[in-house]
């Protein structure tokens, strides 16, 4: 088992084990306070398929948050029920690609300044936001280069273990490779750099009454994987072909076939 279906079955089974009851909005609730999660960038696709991931909709809203897309229609054909949390049907107030497209040039003159800076840093989570249906649980990313890896660190209010974290965790690791590649597009100092890490911090990371059946299947019983080529950003030679690849990967259900990686060098 790969070490990313190793740390997220490590997650499932502490919030079990651990996981303190509590009721947000009234739904009983596993909750374990302070929580961190450390997975390789070049590895963030979990492929336990008794999880069953919408491998869709993975690649896709990945390409759709590089893109800075918040609108519905783009990312609609990917997943059934994410129009449900869009306030108007036509954008979703919490998307991230529009904070972490304008907000980049900024990490980008950051990091070209000073290498080893910790000032990377950008916002998700909107001041005082108003009530919506769509409220973003990841409040900032930050990223810092130590022993020429490209680290990026993610700080949650809120994070689904079940739900939630298998995207999270491919998501940042897919903006973290596009940041990697404008870098070394920019500036030659940062050919030499790879993917490092992405720490996952989650002020409350939990799991919902409701997949805790699903949980203890996976927990209690044994699972099948696949097995995908790690992510090689040195097979890009522009930022762009990163998202444009991410949506054929979409489209064509690269990774449900097993065929993730291989496609890319055909």
């Amino acid at each position: 088992m790969t070490d990313v279906n190793l740390a997220w079955t490590a997650l499932l089974e502490n919030i079990m084990s651990a996981g303190h009851l509590t009721h947000p909005r009234g739904v009983p609730t596993k909750e374990i306070l302070g929580c961190k999660s450390v997975i390789s960038m070049c590895n963030p696709v979990i492929t336990i398929n008794e999880r069953a991931l919408g491998y869709r909709f993975l690649p896709a809203e990945a390409a759709w948050i590089i893109g800075g897309y918040n609108t519905v229609d783009d990312i609609r054909p990917y997943s059934k029920a994410i129009s449900n949390f869009s306030d108007d049907g036509a954008f979703f107030f919490g998307a991230y690609g529009p904070r972490i497209k304008d907000q980049l040039p900024h990490v980008i003159a950051a990091l070209r300044r000073d290498f080893d800076t910790r000032q990377a840093v950008l916002t998700i989570w909107r001041e005082s936001p108003p009530a919506s249906k769509d409220i973003p649980c990841t409040v900032s990313l930050q990223w810092t280069i130590r022993d020429n890896e490209l680290h990026c660190f993610a700080n949650m209010r809120s994070s689904d273990a079940w739900l939630g974290v298998p995207y999270d965790w491919f998501n940042f690791s897919m903006v973290s490779a596009y940041l990697l590649l404008w870098l070394r597009k920019l500036d030659t100092r940062f050919g030499e750099v790879q993917l490092g890490n992405l720490h996952f911090y989650a002020a409350s990371q939990h799991l919902y009454a409701t997949n805790w059946d699903a949980v203890r299947e996976i927990l209690d019983k044994p699972t099948s994987f696949f097995t995908i080529e790690p992510l090689n950003v040195d097979e890009f030679k522009h930022p762009e072909d990163l998202r444009c690849w991410l949506w054929t990967v979409a489209d064509n259900e690269f990774i449900g076939n097993q065929r993730f990686l291989m496609e890319l060098r055909k």
